[in-house]
């Protein structure tokens, strides 16, 4: 009996850290449409649709850039090809917790998350054809039905009081391309409102070094003319006709006004660029590519001071899936004594309460990483 007690008591512990996601059907939106067709949709926190501080997740996933590609990926019923319907979703972790002391930034925000199911970095504006193998590339479509429908639903939108958009991986990306766009949505309907964007590992690396013969914008470019992709409207309006620069955030970050934090990594896994060897070979590459990367996370701090960074020296993926990495490894403040945590420099960062950049040195591993 006591025993069952304990248990009772733990998972009702649990609950209460936990954010409980229902889903919500993006229907009413006939261009939100996933690669195979079926309506997207989003989970958010039932209870706090009159919550003034939001936050909405782009989930990753990767990407597909070519016809047989997609079909490759999406034969086997990827989830990132359709729709998701499961009715709801407990999660605990990082971000999602409701602990103030895990999740300093985000324990008292209402949360959307939304389902990646258009695999081309929630940029996409192509409808299926035989050219497409019959699959939709719909993830700008995506991104602008679910501002409209929180702008629709969220009773108190004209008083919020901040929104955060961010994203992980093929989410990172998104985020990046949609930063302004989303925020110009909500500043339409609430023009005082602290609208900030947080991409984690997304394509914040150097694009100077590569592979010989091998183009990094040329490849990335001929990817977002598959998707027939739509980045940040400014750059495009700004640079000249058929420019290359508004696919890679290193050349267009600088077209972004919404406040923007970059969370990455020396050398990220699975995201360093499609004109690099494998990471297990040229010595010489990769330790020229961490000082490329470290001159350019300077320049991104020297050209956008009120932009955040935290830049650790860890070979990973995405950050806010791993505990360690929220909440255990530290890194070095920029231009300050000590060091800070990835949870408490977003805190800082969305309150304005303390330092908000942070980075290792290159060539030098962070003593805190178990990689």
């Amino acid at each position: 009996m006591v025993l069952l007690l304990l248990n009772l008591l733990l998972c009702f512990s649990t609950q209460l850290h936990a954010d409980h996601l229902v889903i919500r059907k993006l229907t009413d939106y006939p261009l939100a449409l996933c690669n195979d067709g079926s309506h997207a949709s989003y989970h958010y926190t039932e209870g706090d649709l009159a919550n003034p501080h939001m936050l909405i997740y782009l989930q990753g996933g990767g990407a597909c850039a070519t016809a047989d590609g997609c079909r490759n990926r999406c034969k086997d019923g990827d989830h990132h090809c359709t729709a998701d319907t499961n009715p709801a979703y407990d999660k605990e972790y990082t971000m999602w917790s409701q602990d103030p002391k895990e999740n300093p930034a985000f324990h008292n925000f209402g949360k959307v998350y939304v389902h990646y199911c258009s695999s081309d970095v929630w940029c996409g504006t192509r409808s299926a054809s035989d050219d497409t193998n019959g699959y939709y590339f719909h993830g700008k479509h995506i991104v602008e039905a679910v501002v409209k429908d929180i702008i629709k639903h969220k009773p108190n939108i004209e008083s919020m009081k901040q929104m955060v958009l961010i994203g992980t991986s093929a989410g990172a990306f998104g985020v990046n391309l949609n930063c302004d766009f989303v925020a110009d949505k909500f500043h339409a309907v609430n023009p005082g409102l602290d609208v900030r964007c947080i991409a984690d590992a997304g394509d914040f690396f150097p694009t100077t070094v590569h592979t010989e013969g091998c183009d990094p914008y040329e490849l990335t470019e001929m990817t977002h003319q598959f998707w027939q992709g739509v980045g940040d409207q400014s750059c495009i309006d700004e640079t000249p006709e058929g420019s290359k620069e508004c696919s890679m955030f290193s050349s267009y970050y600088n077209f972004i006004e919404t406040p923007l934090m970059t969370v990455a990594h020396y050398i990220d896994t699975t995201v360093h660029g499609p004109c690099t060897p494998a990471l297990d070979e040229d010595q010489d590459f990769w330790d020229n590519w961490q000082k490329e990367a470290y001159s350019m996370a300077i320049t991104f701090i020297e050209e956008k001071p009120m932009n955040g960074l935290f830049f650790s020296n860890c070979p990973f993926h995405v950050s806010l899936s791993q505990e360690f990495a929220w909440s255990d490894m530290d890194v070095p403040l920029v231009d300050e004594e000590g060091s800070v945590l990835y949870k408490d420099i977003i805190s800082n960062w969305l309150t304005g309460q303390g330092p908000y950049q942070a980075m290792d040195m290159p060539l030098q591993k962070n003593p805190k990483c178990p990689y």
